[in-house]
Order: structure tokens, then sequence, then C-alpha cells
């Protein structure tokens, strides 16, 4: 019979082999992460037609309104992913899913699924299968994800970083009118789960993953109109796409 620890290292090595291949295998290239802000609504979006696109969470409550569609997904929190079960299923898109939701998502329904690894607070990882940072923020998962699979350069959009609540943060709570923190007022529809953000907390995170991409060379650069978000050198995404990575090799 297997032990608890044979059990859990084949469960890692399952998840680093699928990680392998995804190791550099965008190196040199640049992305467009894109958060779930209201200042979408603000944006000329068809220009990134036939850009690399990481969307978060329910980007897909976007693709009413857009032609193309984001190469990967990026999803963390159980109840979120819970939320979007059905439609990541649906969509034929490469998503992440923290391996703590392998429960809400199976190993028999992943057809595009890539299970990172448990979480750790503060810390940037080289190795998603085996740890991954939460960071207070979905984003900043995705960050490690996309540093791992080699991007040279993210360019964020739609991370306003300012959110209109009045509580804790970092806390749970039950929808109870129109959304108007995201792209659309029924991001989290009425009834539904919710977290409240810890933006500061999320800025210490931030921070930590600017030193690391600086450190080899790479960058990160915020194109979100009017965003709050003060860490990351401020652009507009035309001029953001249009200049080269200032990436050394």
């Amino acid at each position: 019979m297997k032990t608890d620890k044979s059990k859990n290292e084949e469960l890692y090595y399952e998840r680093a082999s699928a990680f392998r291949v995804l190791k550099d295998m965008h190196r040199g290239e640049r992305c467009v992460l894109m958060g779930n802000g209201p200042s979408l609504n603000r944006m000329d979006l068809s220009i990134l037609e036939d850009e690399i696109v990481i969307g978060l969470n329910k980007i897909y409550l976007l693709f009413d309104r857009i032609s193309f569609r984001p190469t990967y997904i990026v999803s963390f929190i159980q109840d979120v992913v819970n939320q979007c079960k059905e439609n990541y299923l649906e969509l034929a898109i490469p998503t992440f899913v923290s391996y703590e939701a392998r429960d809400i998502i199976t190993p028999l329904d992943r057809r595009n699924m890539f299970y990172f690894g448990p979480h750790k607070r503060f810390l940037f990882s080289l190795d998603p299968a085996r740890e991954i940072c939460c960071g207070f923020t979905v984003t900043y998962v995705a960050m490690q994800l996309l540093f791992y699979m080699g991007f040279d350069k993210i360019i964020l959009i739609g991370v306003d970083h300012r959110f209109n609540h009045r509580g804790p943060s970092d806390t749970w709570y039950v929808m109870e009118k129109k959304d108007n923190n995201h792209f659309v007022d029924n991001y989290f529809a009425i009834g539904q789960n919710w977290q409240s953000p810890n933006l500061k907390m999320a800025e210490v995170h931030y921070t930590l993953a600017k030193g690391v991409f600086e450190h080899f060379g790479r960058e990160i650069v915020d194109a979100t109109v009017n965003g709050g978000l003060n860490v990351f050198s401020k652009s507009v995404l035309k001029r953001a796409l249009e200049q080269k990575s200032r990436v050394t090799k």
C-alpha cells in the first residue's frame, strides 16, 4: 500500500512532468497579461488580435466583445475555479489552476488543464509545479507561471489596483449588488462568494516580481488605463507593443 509520502511524490512528479514542456517555451517573447478591471472598457482591445494574451479567472465574460481569445487562462482561488468550471471545460484554451482545485476539476476533466503546486507566502517561485505563491492576487500567480515559460516582457492591462469596497481586506463576502469592480457588473453575480483584495500586500509581491524579472534582464510594463498601481514602469498599450524589449540576451 502506498504511503501518503509516496502518493505526494507521485503527484509532484505528475505535475512536474506536465510543466517541463512549458519551461522556456516562450523564451524571448512578450505577452499581455490582462486583468479584469473596469479600465478594460476604456481600451481598444482589437490591437491584441495577434498578441499572446493571458486572461485571468472569468475573462471569458469578455468574449462577446472581442474577436480573439487568450492564449492561456490562469485561475487560483478554489471558489472562483468552482464558479468557472463549466466554462473552462468548454473552452479549448490551456488553463492553469491550483492543485488545491484538483477535486473541482479532476484529472479526467483536465483536457487543457495544468495544475501548479501548493501555495506559499512571500516567494517568487521558479518551479511552479512544486510550489507557488498566491501573492494576494491571481495576477502574481500568473507572473510566476509566465516567468517559468520564459517570457521576456509582460505588458499589464486591466490591473486597476483600486477597489470600491468598505470593509476588511482579504475577507470573504457574498455578493449582494451589482459588481462595479470588474469589466462587467455580473463578474461576481449576486449570491456568489467573492474575496476582498489586499492591495498593500499585493504591492509587496509585485515589487518582488519586478526585482526577479529585472535581475534576469526581463521586464514588466504597466499599460493599464489610469491604473492605481505604481510598482512598474508606466506606458500606453499601443506604445508598449511598438517598443522593442530592453531585455539583454
